[in-house]
């Protein structure tokens, strides 16, 4: 028996192993809502023994989209599809939370909807219309949306919500240094930049009660000149511990750069390991993470291939997900956990699932049997 194959209690939440699925939009939603397609989507991974879904990013506002077929979670309508997709994970022997998400700066238009973007400071993260620097109103309205979908994420039966504050979108735009320029009390210094998601834990801690769960997605470290540090990432988890978070999901972007596109610059960055770096590159950063708090940590970062994911056990991680290989091999958690690594079916890392969830539903040409 593999550390990865033991249980783990968080306050009332009893996994019975170590694996999560970690969350990756799928683009199967219609109309960002559940289909049939995305129940069955998740079914195999969690037959094959995922302990833990982290559901995809689900938009708290119809103007924080990342893809237009994406799920949302904005209002009550959307509570009985999701009870469906939420219902099924249980019947096949897992827990799941939903992740929260506004994209801000990263926010999708429809072409010729030139509705500004929100963002901290107005900086360009992408092609369209611009962003534009949110005043104490527009900040507060997004606090209330994030508790808001929390409200409806219990009402449907999760076991707890995730706040997406990684990869740029704009809980992460506040964090970092490159994308918040403030001065006032959002921004200016690391306490100034995490208090949008200190706040935001705080507000839906109070509407939830203590016993569901808060997990905050945040980078353990940027691996580009001016990204945020291990040592910022580790004093921004002791807030977000102090302010109620039950779990940190540690993701981390592998390389970053200031582009010219379109005649307007903009910071570009991606969350997929460097190509040159090693299985589990992130594994010394998470831990940093890991040490700075008191609560369970998840790692993330090709933990799939033979004896990484014991190497993060070993380096006092709690939890491992796995993204792209369980896409590649949804039977990659049985196959782990019964020290089949030469059975699974590795991921190319050829990044046909980011293209293709953008484009109306995930495909990936290892797995083929996948039909949509």
């Amino acid at each position: 028996m593999t550390k990865i194959s033991e249980p783990i209690q968080i306050k009332s939440l009893q996994l019975k192993n170590r694996i999560v699925m970690a969350p990756i939009v799928t683009g199967l939603a219609i109309d960002n809502r559940v289909t049939e397609a995305c129940i069955r989507w998740y079914e195999a991974p969690v037959r094959a023994g995922v302990a833990l879904v982290v559901l995809e990013a689900s938009a708290v506002d119809s103007m924080g989209l990342i893809v237009p077929n994406q799920f949302g979670i904005w209002d009550d309508s959307f509570i009985a599809g999701l009870k469906q997709l939420v219902d099924s994970i249980h019947r096949n022997g897992a827990k799941v939370i939903i992740q929260l998400v506004h994209s801000g700066g990263r926010a999708w238009r429809a072409e010729g909807d030139n509705t500004l973007r929100l963002s901290p400071s107005g900086v360009c993260l992408m092609s369209g219309p611009d962003s534009k620097e949110m005043n104490e109103a527009e900040i507060q309205a997004v606090i209330d949306s994030y508790t808001a979908s929390a409200i409806r994420a219990k009402q449907t039966g999760f076991d707890g919500i995730e706040i997406h504050a990684a990869h740029y979108y704009l809980y992460s735009q506040f964090l970092s240094p490159l994308t918040n320029r403030r001065q006032d009390k959002w921004g200016k210094d690391i306490e100034g930049r995490a208090r949008i998601v200190v706040e935001t834990i705080k507000a839906i801690r109070n509407v939830v009660g203590k016993d569901f769960i808060i997990s905050c997605r945040m980078h353990a470290v940027e691996l580009f000149d001016g990204g945020m540090s291990t040592d910022d990432s580790a004093q921004i988890v002791k807030l977000l511990e102090t302010a109620g978070a039950d779990i940190i999901n540690a993701s981390a972007i592998g390389s970053g750069s200031w582009e010219i596109v379109d005649g307007k610059q903009q910071l570009q960055t991606t969350s997929v390991p460097p190509p040159t770096g090693k299985p589990g590159i992130y594994i010394p950063y998470t831990a940093k993470l890991k040490s700075a708090c008191n609560i369970p940590v998840i790692a993330v970062g090709r933990l799939a291939e033979p004896g990484v994911a014991d190497v993060a056990m070993d380096s006092g991680i709690d939890l491992i997900a796995i993204a792209r290989q369980i896409i590649a091999d949804p039977q990659t958690p049985k196959k782990m956990l019964e020290g089949r690594y030469s059975d699974i079916n590795p991921c190319k890392k050829c990044l046909n699932c980011f293209k293709t969830m953008r484009t109306g539903g995930i495909r990936c040409p290892v797995n083929v049997g996948w039909d949509g």
